[in-house]
């Protein structure tokens, strides 16, 4: 029997919602509230994300306000990222056999059918050296721990980070359709944005460059969430969060991700999350 899962297109929501629906779909999954879901979306206003555990004492938070980006922490590891032109990708789903990495594999070769659907073509790249570069801002393009990674070109694509619970995994990242996140380092209090600038450019390409025309949300979503259930091998059926996990995502977000306190101070267990940079 082919497997049903949910897909849920939320457009442009606020960084705080965003992450909060993410994790109440992971929170709820495993007591059977969730069905295995395919969520995209886009960030509005765009969003500087923290991962989990990430100190935020150096952003320069007043020209992060004065350019009209949000900010947000993330439930899943990594450093910094600024989610502008791209489309976000969220799976929540039981873990499949093998660990960690055989689930970054898993979802990996359906995001890279997805791309193809967009006329994008991209490698699957078990990243596993160091290139001995140090880039402040950590990118896993330039220092990367065993993940596997979408790259064109040696540039990175598509990055990924996952979170487990009870059996269940979710796992987000970000699927560059723009340059806008090369404006990262301004917000980084760094000591030389420009050398930083041009790191994230050499390490990165967007899908619009990549296929040479614009690429936009919402024509990405369609064809992408096609070739993800064809890879996948599993019939994606329209829908929307039901009540419980509504109710779940607003108590998050009022309490958790929408909190400056918790954004800015709060530390989250190490052992809570795993992953590299979702999409940087």
């Amino acid at each position: 029997m082919i497997e049903r899962w949910r897909l849920i297109v939320d457009g442009a929501c606020p960084g705080p919602r965003n992450m909060a629906t993410d994790e109440a779909l992971l929170q709820l999954g495993p007591s059977g509230v969730s069905l295995p879901t395919l969520r995209l979306y886009w960030w509005r206003p765009h969003t500087l994300s923290l991962g989990a555990n990430q100190d935020a004492s150096r952003l320069d938070l007043k020209k992060l306000e004065a350019d009209g980006y949000g900010l947000v922490r993330r439930p899943t590891g990594g450093r910094a990222i600024l989610h502008a032109e791209e489309i976000t990708y969220s799976v929540t789903a039981p873990a499949p056999a093998g660990g960690t990495l055989a689930a970054y594999r898993w979802i990996a070769e359906a995001l890279k059918e997805g791309l193809r659907r967009l006329g994008v073509g991209v490698e699957l790249e078990r990243m596993h050296r160091s290139t001995g570069r140090d880039l402040q801002t950590r990118h896993p393009c330039f220092g990367a721990a065993g993940r596997y990674e979408l790259i064109a070109g040696g540039r990175k694509v598509v990055g990924s980070a996952q979170r487990r619970r009870l059996g269940w995994l979710m796992q987000h990242g970000s699927i560059l359709l723009g340059s806008e996140h090369l404006r990262l380092p301004r917000y980084l209090g760094v000591s030389d944005v420009g050398r930083e600038e041009t790191l994230l450019r050499a390490g990165t390409v967007d899908c619009s460059e990549l296929a040479g025309r614009r690429i936009g949300q919402q024509e990405a979503a369609a064809p992408f969430a096609a070739g993800f259930a064809d890879r996948m091998g599993i019939v994606l059926e329209a829908g929307e969060l039901n009540s419980a996990e509504h109710l779940c995502a607003v108590e998050l977000e009022r309490l958790q991700f929408g909190s400056p306190a918790w954004t800015l101070y709060a530390r989250r267990p190490a052992a809570a999350s795993s992953g590299t940079e979702a999409g940087r």
